[in-house]
């Protein structure tokens, strides 16, 4: 388990994007890292991924458990505008990115995957194995393959937690 708030190379390249308390538990993939900003009391568990070639904003107290992926990259529905080509006559590969962000006291399932420009609220539930491709709203368990909001929380589902 990597706690990257107390490791000095953490700190010194990452800490003013950092809050304090993070927990991010071994392996994790990320593509730069630069676009990663963590809220304070994060945990983010063991095996996730997360694409960063936007901004990956992740609210404070928010769990992510094993195996989520975190996507702000992506490439045109028009197979013609997925490549281009450069003047020395050289293909390169067209992608575009929108940002992702997680609201605070979020948990997020195993083995969710979250796609470019998706805005989470929060308090939001998100159920293992979701696939998340639009914005979802603050205090709800969402959840399915393409996720869709299944009920609102109640004052009730906090209350029943702390028992």
């Amino acid at each position: 388990m990597i706690r990257p708030s107390s490791t000095g190379l953490w700190k010194s390249c990452w800490a003013r994007w950092m809050g304090e308390r993070i927990v991010l538990m071994a392996p994790f993939r990320c593509t730069y890292g630069k676009h990663i900003r963590l809220g304070s009391d994060v945990l983010v568990n063991m095996n996730c991924t997360f694409l960063d070639s936007n901004l990956i904003i992740i609210g404070d107290r928010t769990l992510i458990a094993p195996d989520v992926k975190i996507y702000c990259g992506e490439h045109g529905m028009d197979c013609t505008r997925r490549f281009g080509t450069r003047s020395g006559g050289t293909r390169y590969l067209i992608t575009t990115t929108r940002p992702v962000t997680i609201g605070k006291d979020c948990w997020i399932g195993g083995n969710a995957t979250i796609l470019p420009g998706v805005t989470i609220g929060d308090n939001v539930i998100v159920a293992a194995g979701a696939v998340v491709t639009k914005d979802l709203p603050s205090n709800t368990v969402c959840g399915g393959i393409l996720a869709r909001v299944l009920r609102n929380l109640q004052e009730s589902d906090a209350r029943s937690a702390h028992r």
